[in-house]
């Protein structure tokens, strides 16, 4: 019986002292630096915006280097080689000459690299150079019109797929074919609200280029 009555005066004295202004005053000191402190962090924000950024220029690397040390020419391309040739030597763009037969099936690819043969630039190396950086810019489409997640996961079935990387260089038009489908879809669904006049001529566009591609 005398235990149980100092025991309720003792939380009396607790009681009171709680109640008092002094301590009332500290406990909501302390649930105000709480809350203040309890703010979340912007950290994983601000990484998540920086990979959103940054993936892209990833992407474009990774998928160069990876089709850069896979470069090949294949002898189809050294058709369209001669093509140019006898196109710059006064011949127009024939296989042989006195021969009015289109020996290419890829114009605006044998555009870029008649382009390039006037310009100097060896027709090999305009060749693998223009495919890697096609195949860069494709990646760098994808990973720009998709979420982080669904665009690490595109780009690295590109990076495992033995064709795509073989068949971005070989001389041929390939990469381009995939850099103008890419710039397709880029301009259909990457854009904010529906599709308006500017990208439906965007579209129309590179749809055009696409299709004189090959």
């Amino acid at each position: 019986r005398v235990s149980a009555d100092v025991k309720a005066q003792t939380l009396t004295v607790r009681l009171k002292r709680a109640s008092s202004p002094s301590v009332g005053s500290g406990i909501v000191a302390l649930f105000r630096r709480m809350h203040v402190t309890a703010a979340p962090p912007a950290a994983p924000r601000l990484m998540a915006a920086t990979l959103s950024e940054r993936l892209p220029v990833f992407a474009a690397v990774i998928l160069g280097v990876l089709v850069l040390g896979r470069a090949w020419v294949s002898d189809d391309a050294f058709i369209t080689f001669r093509t140019v040739d006898m196109l710059w030597h006064g011949h127009g763009p024939v296989f042989n000459p006195g021969e009015r037969v289109q020996a290419y099936t890829h114009p605006l690819w044998f555009f870029f690299l008649a382009v390039s043969g006037r310009l100097g630039v060896d027709l090999y190396y305009a060749a693998v150079l223009g495919g890697v950086a096609c195949a860069a810019a494709t990646a760098y489409l994808v990973a720009r019109m998709l979420p982080p997640l669904s665009a690490i996961v595109v780009v690295a079935l590109l990076a495992t797929s033995t064709s795509f990387l073989d068949f971005s260089t070989s001389g041929l038009e390939n990469s381009l074919t995939h850099l103008l489908v890419a710039a397709m879809l880029w301009t259909a669904f990457g854009g904010d609200g529906p599709l308006d006049e500017a990208r439906a001529r965007r579209l129309v566009l590179f749809g055009g280029l696409a299709i004189l591609n090959r």
